[in-house]
């Protein structure tokens, strides 16, 4: 057998792909299995990176303000949209018919 980079990509994606085969589950789901059980060794679970996600996603939303004292707030509240799919877009309009300047952030080169 040969034993280039390329031909053990090969290798791996034939193993893989019997695998799921063997379970009657589909490749993509075989992966999350081997991921899942992979931070559970590592002691981090899917519920626990959710949690945290959750956490920091209201901590950016919320910051300061949630603590702040009734009349301290600054104006109109500061919006951006991440990701400029089909969600952010829709996300976007809406907000713009509502009055509010938005930013979208795109990591891509096109939007949609």
């Amino acid at each position: 057998m040969s034993r280039t980079p390329i031909f053990r990509q090969l290798r791996a994606l034939a193993a893989r792909a019997e695998a799921a085969r063997r379970l009657r589950v589909p490749v993509a789901a075989l992966d999350e299995l081997r991921a899942d059980a992979e931070n559970a060794r590592r002691g981090l679970s899917r519920r626990d990176v959710v949690r945290a996600a959750g956490a920091a996603a209201a901590l950016a939303a919320f910051g300061p303000s949630a603590w702040a004292k009734p009349g301290q707030a600054s104006g109109a509240p500061k919006l951006a949209i991440v990701g400029g799919g089909l969600a952010g877009l829709a996300a976007a309009l809406r907000l713009r018919e509502q009055g509010h300047v938005v930013p979208i952030y795109e990591a891509s080169a096109r939007a949609g």
